[in-house]
């Protein structure tokens, strides 16, 4: 549709939910927009006409699938918090209201494991942006069980015909929750292809692309993304799999 007309629907929607339910969080625009520079227009416009006034936070679905998550993908959520945080004069929470990597065969399918290790990185990185305030995996169960259709497999478990059989990726997920439990960042940097994302008690760290040799502190262990540990002496060579570190 055309964006310009977003605003109106929306502030008329608003004073319905407001009248309805006074103090009810409203978040707005949603959907998704390709790259950097399609979404910070349609942010921009969808934001426009006073709507931001009205928004208690604004919603995309960052999907890059089967692409790795990269740091384009950080570049395009600080494209998205920057243009929203202009047009409204304020920080406005970002809410990542779908994204995924869905399982399914073929050129645009991740295996388990591509799947996992991108999970673990995109809510990584989505929350070393600092107005990042939800983030909504799509989605907990595969809807289907044709193996050749995207829409079919984006589940961290399988199809209840499979008795809800979790996928790795629900290992990852659950190993990160507990590791970072509600994700308050303390540091990240990104420094000759290492990522390095501090939260209390524990570093995340990949390489970006490629392999990368990192220093691990005196009485630091390290998991592998689903929580097994890994042996080091005093260094680890990564690659693109996340690990945590920890020390304490």
């Amino acid at each position: 549709g055309d964006a310009d007309a977003y605003p109106p629907l929306f502030l008329a929607t608003a004073d319905a939910i407001t009248d309805a339910r006074p103090g009810a969080t409203i978040v707005g625009v949603g959907g998704e927009y390709g790259g950097a520079e399609g979404l910070s227009e349609a942010i921009r416009m969808m934001m426009g006409q006073g709507a931001a006034d009205r928004m208690d936070g604004f919603s995309i679905h960052p999907y890059q699938y089967p692409r790795l998550a990269d740091a384009a993908y950080r570049d395009r959520l600080v494209a998205a918090a920057d243009t929203a945080g202009d047009v409204a004069g304020r920080p406005v929470p970002m809410w990542l209201t779908e994204i995924g990597w869905p399982t399914q065969l073929g050129d645009r399918g991740s295996d388990f494991l591509h799947q996992s290790r991108c999970l673990v990185r995109m809510a990584v990185m989505s929350l070393t942006v600092p107005t990042t305030e939800r983030i909504a995996w799509y989605d907990l169960k595969d809807d289907g069980t044709d193996i050749n259709y995207n829409e079919h497999n984006f589940g961290l478990v399988h199809h209840d015909q499979y008795a809800w059989a979790p996928k790795p990726g629900f290992v990852a997920l659950a190993n990160l929750a507990r590791l970072i439990g509600r994700g308050d960042v303390r540091g990240w940097s990104l420094e000759d292809r290492v990522w390095r994302v501090s939260f209390d008690g524990v570093t995340v760290a990949w390489a970006e692309t490629g392999e990368a040799v990192l220093g691990i502190p005196e009485g630091g262990r390290v998991l592998d993304m689903f929580g097994r540990p890994m042996e080091t002496n005093g260094s680890l060579r990564l690659d693109w799999n996340p690990v945590y570190i920890l020390t304490e």
